[in-house]
């Protein structure tokens, strides 16, 4: 049998090597080290010291390193493996808060990806797969695509965008915001480092182009651009309508202060999307579904440090 030798790069992210802390974990220094390392069959990410006598770090520290170089992984065509880090909502359990904005995108482009059956190699920490996250027939109900030259009218892209979780703005500046001049529809999806400029000919798309937010000159063209919601939690009328029926039976069961539920009622009636909204998924979707759900049947799982695993 003919074995072909494989080529491992080790990249140290430990604060013994390069890495000190997040003083000298630079984007210029990442891209020279891992630059070095595209040639290679298997990279090597230390995430904590194996020299004689340094401290013991916990998970959560080796993942907050190890999410800080991931995207930098993927600067590089040439890596023959696409990494991507599928991170927690970070926040408290029963925090009545919404995750970032840049956190919830993440998450539901990895899981659109993995809805197609992209090959991606995943970390995911134990949290984030426990969790439940938007059911997949949702996910495919609210992804819609923009095509240059395909008839496509204006409204229903800011319908679109609208039911979505976009907030309107006159002129975008942050990540899940969209403007409407004219013609000319701008959308900064989550995950996007450009916003997109849209442009219309009647119902026809013109020109979709990345822009530079702050000199608003065009980048470079785009052929087609697929546009996810911007929250896991996304509901249709209907589904709020039954949701509100649902938590006002439970209220009554439970015998809850009615002037707030009266506040939560007026939330989900007239705010539409609002902070901590996530939280009440299991009101509209009563099919819940977790990563698990989207992944194939042949993936494969790696445990890092099992035992800890088990335990928590």
């Amino acid at each position: 049998m003919n074995y072909s030798p494989k080529i491992m790069g080790i990249l140290n992210i430990t604060p013994d090597s390069f890495y000190d802390g997040d003083s000298k974990l630079t984007k210029k220094t990442l891209l020279s080290k891992i630059q070095k390392l595209t040639e290679s069959d298997i990279i090597d990410i230390g995430c904590e010291s194996s020299r004689p006598g340094a401290d013991p770090i916990s998970i959560d520290k080796e993942i907050k390193r190890l999410d800080k170089v991931i995207p930098f992984m993927n600067y590089f065509n040439n890596i023959k493996k696409v990494f991507r880090f599928f991170p927690t909502w970070e926040l408290l359990p029963y925090e009545n808060l919404s995750p970032l904005t840049e956190i919830s995108g993440e998450r539901l482009e990895i899981l659109n990806l993995l809805q197609r059956n992209e090959n991606l190699l995943t970390v995911v920490p134990v949290e984030a797969i426990m969790q439940c996250v938007i059911p997949r027939a949702e996910l495919d109900k609210l992804t819609f695509h923009v095509t240059k030259g395909e008839t496509f009218e204006r409204e229903y892209l800011e319908t679109c965008l609208y039911e979505n979780g976009y907030a309107r703005i006159p002129l975008v500046e942050n990540r899940g915001e969209y403007s409407v001049r004219g013609d000319i529809v701008d959308i900064f999806p989550p995950t996007s480092v450009n916003p997109i400029r849209i442009e219309f000919f009647d119902d026809i798309v013109d020109s979709i182009r990345e822009f530079d937010i702050g000199s608003q000159v065009s980048l470079k063209d785009i052929k087609k651009v697929e546009i996810l919601p911007l929250k896991e939690v996304s509901p249709t009328a209907g589904q709020k309508e039954a949701g509100l029926e649902k938590i006002s039976q439970l209220a009554k069961e439970q015998s809850a202060d009615p002037a707030r539920l009266k506040e939560l009622i007026d939330k989900i009636q007239h705010l539409g999307n609002f902070a901590g909204m996530e939280h009440l998924a299991p009101f509209f979707y009563p099919q819940r579904e977790t990563l698990f759900d989207y992944l194939s049947k042949d993936s494969v799982f790696v445990f890092d440090e099992e035992d800890h695993v088990r335990r928590t």
